[in-house]
């Protein structure tokens, strides 16, 4: 595991999120990866590709991902979750690179190195006001023309987090830097997963 040395009172994100999952609340977490990374991981083409998951929690949506072959790491700004996502994926024979961090602060090295970035549950827990960054932070990581997959959330209330999104906001934000290739509307899995649609952006040739 790497660790950026920084405490979780000193990253941008914020959020409280170390302190919750000290407590066991993370309602977010389902224990799985949701069937439809399976079928997006199982319908590529592509040989092994560098993926990173921000925001990755316990790291369930990096099993599909590591068990197709591909290298995945994983960024949380909770070392708790990391700790107990490396005792979960271990348990699996699951083999991954976690890493304690701040999307808003990562490492040099972090800098077009991945080929895809793979969305959930990140992008809501923000602030709005922080969405622009979050886009940029996503961008500089990809190499030209890798992409972005993402599965948001339209839950139509006010407040946060998790913050409503809608395939408006989405072009809003994401549309400057990347090509949006598709948004399109998920199948409701499960009492707390509704309403959601998935985005897939290839950034842009220049950024």
């Amino acid at each position: 595991m790497m660790d950026t040395g920084k405490t979780n009172d000193g990253m941008t994100c914020g959020g409280g999120w170390e302190d919750r999952y000290q407590a066991g609340d993370a309602p977010w977490d389902l224990g799985a990866a949701p069937p439809h990374l399976q079928a997006l991981v199982d319908g590529l083409d592509a040989a092994a590709l560098q993926v990173f998951i921000p925001g990755a929690g316990r790291g369930h949506d990096a099993v599909p991902w590591a068990r197709a072959g591909h290298e995945v790491t994983a960024l949380d700004i909770a070392p708790t979750a990391i700790a107990e996502g490396q005792a979960i994926l271990a348990a699996q024979g699951v083999d991954i690179t976690w890493v304690v961090g701040d999307l808003f602060d990562l490492p040099e090295a972090f800098e077009g190195a991945f080929d895809v970035v793979w969305e959930q549950t990140c992008f809501c827990a923000i602030h709005p006001d922080q969405r622009p960054a979050y886009a940029e932070a996503v961008a500089n990581v990809l190499r030209p023309g890798g992409v972005l997959h993402g599965v948001l959330w339209q839950h139509g209330k006010d407040g946060g987090p998790p913050w409503n999104l809608t395939p408006d906001i989405a072009r809003d934000i994401f549309g400057g830097l990347f090509e949006i290739e598709s948004l399109e509307p998920i199948p409701d899995w499960g009492e707390a997963r509704w309403n959601e649609f998935g985005l897939r952006a290839r950034k842009r040739v220049g950024v």
